[in-house]
C-alpha cells in the first residue's frame, strides 16, 4: 500500500496495493519505507492532485478479504424514545338528557409515540365542565380496519377526521416539533384550522362569570308614576270621518288617556233620536299598540296582543289638537280638548298651541257619495221553466221500460239487471235495480225521476237524454255509471210506430232486436212495475195495480185521446158551474118572493077581527 504521509508530498512510502485516501493528507506506505514523488509512477503526480480534489477510496483486489468498519446499531426504542407526536382535536358528545344543552364539544390531545407505535388520548382538564376528564384512551395500538391493520403516523393529517373505536375526532392543529418531523420526511401537512366551535356550556359558564354592569333604575317608576298621576285623565274630542265611503258619515267620540296607566278609553257621544244603539262604550281601557312585529309567514290569530308583539305603545306625547291617530286601523281626528289636558300640555312639553278644528265643514273637493241602485231593467223574478203541456196531456200515464246491466270491471257488478223507465211526457228517467237474492247488492230504486244530464254537457248548455239515445246496444252513462241496455218491451216499438217524429234509426234498431227475438221475455213483472213506478204508492196498500204497458187501441170509433178527454171534462165542468149558478139565482128570487109576503102590513082591524070571531 501507498501511503502518504503528513503535508510533505515528497515522502512516499510503499506498501501493499491498496491506497487509502483522507481529508487531513495523504500516506502513502510501503514495505520499502517512505517514498518520494520522483521514485513514483510516471503518473502518480496526476492521480495525487485528482486525490487532492475529489477524496476517493481506491481498493485493489478481492473486496471480500478487506471490509470497512461496521456502522453502529441503533434499536428503534432508543433512536425515537421520548419522541411524541402531538395532535389538537375535538369531538361533539350529544347530551340527550340535558334541558340546558344539546351537546358538547369536548377538546383532546392525541399522543403518538414512535419508538412502538401506540397512541394515547388525552383530555386537558377544564374548570367547572362537570364531567371526569384526563385520560380517555388508554397507550396501545390502535386497529385501523377489520383487515388487522393498525394506525401509522402516515394516517394523520391537520383537518382530517380519524375513527376511534367508533368515535370521530377532528384534527385542527398540532405542535411545532409534529410539523418539523413531517416536513424531515418529505410531507407537508395542511394548515390549522381556526374555525373551531365553542362548547356551549362553558360558553355560557363564562359569560355568567363576566362582571355584569348594574343599570340604576330610573326614579320615575311605574309605582311612583301611580302614586302621581292617580285619577288625573287626558281628555280630547275626536271624530272619525268615514264620508268618502258609501253610507259613511262624521261620527263624535270622546278619547279618554289615563296617565296612571298609559290606558286609552274611548266613549260615544249620543245625542236624541240619533237611531243608535246606546253603547256608552266604543274601546274599553287598555294599553293600545302603536306598532307592531307582523308576522309575515303565519296569521296571528291571538284575541288579545301580548306585550312580545308590540314594539311600541301609544304615549301621551302622540296625542296633540290637530294630530290624527291610527287606532287598530281606524283612524280619529283630534279637534280639540279640555282645559286641564291644555294645562298638562304647557307644563310638561312647553306646548301653546291648542287652536280646534272646525269639523262642521266638509273638506274641499270631498262630496258624499249617495247610494244608488245598480241598473236592471229586468226584475228579480224567478221564471218557472216553460213547459209543454200539450206533450204532457197527450203522453200522461205513459212509460217506456228498458232492461239494461252494468259495465264493470268486476265480475259480480255484471251480474246485476237494471229497469230504465223513460217517461215522454217530460223527457225523464228513472232507474230500478232488480233484487237478486244472494247477491250481496240491496236492490230497489238506484235513481228516481229526473232529467238526466249527459257527460258532454255543460251547466250554461245542458243536453238531456232523448229516445233517440235508447236503442238496443248502446251504452248510457248516468252520473259515472255505465249501462248497456239489452232489452226492452214491445210496447216501446209500438209507441215508437205511433209516432215516428224523428226516431227513424231507434225503431230500425228495435225491428231488427225483435226479429232476432221474436218472444223476448218482460222487462220486469207487474210487483216490480209498481216498485219501479214513483207515483205508486210504498208497499201497495192493498190497490190494483195500473197496467201502463197495454197500448189502447186508437181505430176504434169509441177512442177518445188525452186531449179530447181533458176538453170534454173542461166543458163538461163548465156546464155543472153555470147550472149551478142559475139554480143558485133561482133560489134567492124564490126567497125574496116570500120574505115580501110575510113582511106586507095587514088591513083588517083589531075590532073587525074580532066581530068576526063572534060571529
Amino acid at each position: 500500500m501507498l501511503q502518504f504521509s503528513g503535508k510533505d508530498p515528497t515522502k512516499i512510502r510503499f506498501g501493499r496495493s491498496q491506497l487509502c485516501g483522507f481529508k487531513n493528507g495523504y500516506n502513502f506506505v510501503g514495505h520499502g519505507g517512505p517514498l518520494s514523488c520522483a521514485d513514483s509512477a510516471p503518473g502518480l503526480e496526476g492521480m495525487l492532485d485528482e486525490l487532492a480534489d475529489h477524496d476517493p477510496i481506491l481498493t485493489y483486489g478481492d473486496p471480500k478479504s478487506k471490509r470497512g468498519p461496521k456502522t453502529r446499531f441503533v434499536p428503534s426504542y432508543v433512536a425515537y424514545d421520548k419522541k411524541v407526536l402531538k395532535f389538537l382535536a375535538y369531538f361533539k358528545q350529544k347530551t340527550p338528557n340535558s334541558q340546558e344543552e344539546k351537546y358538547r364539544i369536548r377538546y383532546v390531545h392525541i399522543l403518538y409515540f414512535l419508538e412502538d407505535d401506540t397512541i394515547c388520548i388525552m383530555e386537558p382538564n377544564v374548570d367547572n365542565s362537570g364531567i371526569p376528564q384526563g385520560k380517555l384512551l388508554r397507550r396501545h395500538r390502535v386497529p385501523k380496519n377489520d383487515a388487522g391493520e393498525y394506525y401509522h403516523w402516515r394516517d394523520f393529517d391537520v383537518q382530517d377526521d380519524v375513527c376511534f373505536y367508533g368515535l370521530y375526532y377532528h384534527i385542527y392543529d398540532c405542535d411545532p416539533f409534529t410539523r418539523q418531523l413531517y416536513e424531515s420526511e418529505g410531507i407537508d401537512l395542511r394548515a390549522a384550522d381556526e374555525s373551531t366551535p365553542d362548547d356551549p356550556y362553558i360558553h355560557d359558564r363564562k359569560m355568567r362569570l363576566l362582571p355584569h354592569t348594574y343599570v340604576t333604575p330610573p326614579q320615575w317608576d311605574k309605582l311612583r308614576q301611580f302614586l302621581h298621576m292617580d285619577r288625573k285623565v287626558l281628555r280630547f274630542y275626536v271624530v272619525c270621518d268615514d264620508r268618502d265611503e258609501l253610507y259613511g258619515e262624521l261620527r263624535k267620540y270622546i278619547l279618554l288617556y289615563y296617565l296612571a296607566d298609559d290606558t286609552i278609553e274611548i266613549l260615544e257621544v249620543h245625542k236624541k233620536n240619533d237611531g243608535r244603539d246606546p253603547f256608552p262604550c266604543l274601546l274599553r281601557r287598555q294599553k293600545v299598540p302603536k306598532k307592531m312585529h307582523h308576522s309575515l309567514t303565519f296569521p296571528s290569530i291571538n284575541l288579545e296582543v301580548s306585550p312580545t308583539e308590540v314594539k311600541e305603545w301609544f304615549l301621551d306625547t302622540d296625542l296633540k289638537v290637530g294630530g290624527s291617530v291610527c287606532i287598530f286601523n281606524k283612524r280619529f281626528l283630534l279637534y280639540d280638548c279640555d282645559e286641564f289636558t291644555k294645562n298638562y300640555y304647557r307644563e310638561n312639553y312647553c306646548i301653546t298651541d291648542f287652536t280646534p278644528v272646525d269639523v262642521s265643514r266638509r273638506a274641499q273637493g270631498l262630496e258624499k257619495k249617495v247610494a244608488r241602485p245598480p241598473p236592471n231593467p229586468e226584475p228579480l223574478v224567478l221564471k218557472t221553466p216553460e213547459k209543454d203541456y200539450m206533450k204532457y196531456l197527450e203522453n200522461d200515464g205513459i212509460i217506456l221500460r228498458f232492461e239494461a246491466e252494468l259495465e264493470s270491471q268486476k265480475p259480480y257488478h255484471r251480474e246485476r239487471r237494471f229497469i230504465i223507465s223513460y217517461y215522454p211526457s217530460d223527457d225523464t228517467i228513472s232507474i230500478y235495480e232488480r233484487v237478486l237474492r244472494n247477491s250481496g247488492v240491496i236492490g230497489g230504486k238506484f235513481l228516481h225521476r229526473m232529467m238526466v244530464e249527459k257527460p258532454e254537457s255543460t251547466k250554461e248548455d245542458p243536453v238531456y237524454f232523448t229516445l233517440r239515445d235508447f236503442c238496443i246496444g248502446t251504452t248510457l252513462q248516468v252520473y259515472n255509471h255505465r249501462f248497456k241496455i239489452v232489452n226492452a218491451d214491445r210496447f216501446v216499438l209500438t209507441f215508437l210506430e205511433a209516432n215516428p217524429c224523428g226516431l227513424e234509426g231507434t225503431i230500425a234498431n228495435l225491428n231488427q232486436f225483435f226479429q232476432a227475438h221474436p218472444a223476448p221475455q218482460p222487462v220486469c213483472t207487474s210487483e216490480e212495475q209498481a216498485e219501479s213506478d214513483e207515483r205508486a204508492p210504498a208497499g201497495g196498500g192493498g190497490l190494483e195495480v195500473r197496467e201502463v204497458s197495454v197500448m189502447p187501441d186508437m181505430s176504434q170509433p169509441e177512442y177518445r185521446s188525452p186531449m179530447e178527454k181533458y176538453l170534454d171534462e173542461k166543458r163538461r165542468t163548465e156546464v155543472e158551474i153555470e147550472h149551478n149558478k142559475a139554480r143558485a139565482e133561482g133560489l134567492a128570487q124564490t126567497c125574496s118572493e116570500l120574505k115580501q109576503k110575510t113582511l106586507a102590513p095587514r088591513k083588517v082591524t083589531f075590532c073587525e077581527e074580532a066581530v068576526q070571531r063572534c060571529e
